[in-house]
């Protein structure tokens, strides 16, 4: 519906603008048309902008802007998912949040979420790599336990 009500609004003025241009009057009518025509087309505008306003980056670095932009189109290719802005303005705050505010931390982030094939920015583990039950102090206490059982 907005859609069609910007491109009326595009036409009537593009007809308007013929009109005068050949009269260079315009008349009573003309003009409220003009007046609804430019008020459709501010209302498109903000809609727009409210939809794919403007998004604020955490980091103003190119580093950054290079990991962002290869998150989206990771996103895009594998998933066919296209941030809407206020979605790519949340996504930036949680990175921010994983992040801890440190610009290597996010990219990071990123790196290791487009890795692993997640849909979302998830950092990673500490201590990944190590499978569970096999740390020296698993290894001890079960040790210790064996030791305790045997002694019985």
């Amino acid at each position: 519906m907005k859609n069609k009500q910007f491109e009326q609004a595009i036409i009537t003025l593009q007809n308007l603008f013929a009109d005068l241009s050949k009269r260079n009057a315009l008349k009573e009518h003309e003009i409220d048309k003009f007046n609804e025509s430019q008020k459709s087309i501010i209302a498109y505008y903000n809609f727009i902008n409210s939809v794919y306003g403007s998004v604020i980056y955490p980091w103003n670095d190119p580093k950054f802007n290079e990991a962002w932009d290869l998150w989206r189109l990771y996103k895009k290719q594998q998933f066919n998912f296209k941030y809407k802005s206020i979605a790519e303005q949340s996504a930036l705050k949680h990175l921010y949040a994983l992040s801890n505010g440190y610009l290597d931390n996010a990219i990071a982030i990123i790196n290791h979420s487009i890795n692993s094939g997640y849909m979302g920015l998830f950092p990673e583990k500490k201590g990944s790599g190590k499978q569970k039950g096999t740390s020296s102090t698993y290894k001890q206490n079960l040790a210790n336990r064996l030791i305790k059982n045997q002694q019985r």
